[in-house]
């Protein structure tokens, strides 16, 4: 299912996975509090599941729980967005698009409205340096 992530609030996401409302919090770190002792310690999906340090109410059909292991999969991995966060600043202030969309396509969190400043950026900079050339 697809994942959109419409905004974010600190360590709070929000967004539609296949069309349907959530939103989860995750923190740098994995707890005790999160779901399998993971860095997700809120995650509410609109009328089908309600995690908060513990499940309040469990996905019972089989999308609910499919959607409730894709958003698990797609946050609770290891903060390894730092590095490419910063790849994609040096390529913006740079310039260079092609170092803006290597850095985005490597797994990152960053909202998609930020890949799309961001490349906006790269690629008016790269439009005028051309015609300068």
């Amino acid at each position: 299912m697809k994942i959109k992530i419409t905004h974010t609030e600190g360590n709070w996401q929000f967004g539609t996975i296949g069309g349907i409302k959530f939103y989860v919090q995750v923190f740098d770190e994995p707890s005790g509090y999160g779901i399998n002792d993971g860095r997700i310690s809120r995650l509410w999906i609109d009328g089908t599941a309600n995690y908060d340090r513990r499940w309040n109410k469990t996905p019972t059909t089989p999308k609910a729980k499919q959607r409730v292991k894709e958003l698990v999969e797609h946050f609770d991995k290891p903060q390894q967005s730092k590095d490419y966060e910063k790849a994609i600043i040096e390529a913006k202030d740079k310039g260079e698009l092609i170092g803006v969309i290597i850095a985005f396509s490597q797994d990152t969190s960053l909202p998609w409205a930020t890949f799309r400043k961001y490349y906006n950026q790269a690629h008016l900079r790269m439009l005028t340096k051309f015609k300068e050339e």
